[in-house]
């Protein structure tokens, strides 16, 4: 009587492999920001408390230096560092403002 051959499959396991620059950028990518309107108080120039904003996970869109208004992206998180920066005296959520076509009766 012949015996049967069997064979045995070993399972190769690939080594790990290191993170490439584009999925490490998804991973960052994937935090939702949102948009943030930054009152500062007039203690410091604008521009200074625009450098401690970045410095703090802001991404600056706008520096409206005469009114004193920095707007930019950032996640929730990066919140609290923000308004304990000195200068600054509000951090509040930005919301869009539609106000219609010119002339048009309604505005809502």
């Amino acid at each position: 009587m012949a015996k049967k051959k069997t064979s045995k499959k070993v399972a190769r396991t690939a080594a790990p492999q290191k993170k490439t620059a584009a999925q490490k950028a998804g991973r960052k990518a994937a935090v939702a920001k949102s948009a943030w309107v930054v009152t500062t108080s007039g203690d410091r120039a604008i521009a200074d408390v625009a450098k401690d904003l970045s410095a703090a996970g802001f991404k600056i869109d706008q520096t409206l230096e005469q009114i004193g208004i920095i707007t930019g992206k950032s996640a929730d998180k990066n919140v609290g560092k923000a308004r304990a920066i000195r200068g600054v005296a509000d951090v509040s959520p930005d919301h869009k403002v539609d106000i219609g076509p010119p002339n048009s009766r309604e505005t809502w």
